[in-house]
């Protein structure tokens, strides 16, 4: 599974919209979208971590999928 994928489908299990989302975490529904559909192929860390703990999904895993070689390193917050 890819990150646009498992960010999509922990969204649908919360049973949430794109605009609570938002409202969650301070990121534009309309660029969530965007990540979901996998327009978006650059996710930023920030952005990560956020939905992360939105969805409580482990950080590390998430940068994994969305590629950073570094992601071992990044603490599990």
């Amino acid at each position: 599974m890819n990150i646009n994928e498992v960010l999509k489908e922990a969204r649908n299990k919360k049973g949430v919209s794109l605009r609570e989302v938002q409202a969650q975490t301070g990121i534009s529904n309309a660029y969530i979208s965007q990540i979901e559909t996998g327009k978006v192929k650059n996710i930023a860390p920030l952005f990560l971590k956020r939905l992360g703990r939105y969805y409580n999904i482990p950080i590390q895993e998430l940068f994994i999928l969305a590629g950073y070689a570094d992601a071992e390193a990044i603490p599990n917050e």
